[in-house]
């Protein structure tokens, strides 16, 4: 599954976020298309220097609902992890203006403040 895919099911919003998380984005989609082929993306984005995931799915089963939402969960866990830019270890950092973003030390500003030494 591809980028084209993933927009393919959007709704509303076809932007996506920094490319660093494009693959966990598909892994997600790949995960949540093999428990519902039929599942739409309502909308993928950063908040808080992390991925969020939002989606609807007809399904009614609770456990398979249950399941999506634990891969939704896992996506946006790994990406706290994963720099939004270039994919490589990140960390959560707190930038200018106090926005949070998950950067690796390449791709971090020379401002930038790590969480845990806040």
């Amino acid at each position: 599954m591809s980028i084209s895919d993933i927009k393919s099911r959007m709704i509303n919003d076809k932007n996506l976020p920094y490319p660093g998380w494009n693959d966990i984005i598909t892994r997600c989609n790949r995960k949540l298309s093999m428990l519902d082929p039929d599942y739409k993306i309502l909308q993928i984005k950063e908040k808080f220097g992390t991925l969020r995931y939002y989606y609807h799915t007809d399904v009614k089963t609770f456990s398979i609902r249950e399941a999506m939402d634990r891969y939704v969960r896992q996506a946006e866990i790994e990406s706290s992890k994963t720099c939004e830019f270039c994919g490589k270890e990140g960390k959560l950092i707190k930038c200018k203006m106090a926005w949070m973003k998950t950067r690796c030390d390449d791709c971090a500003p020379s401002d930038a403040v790590t969480l845990e030494s806040l």
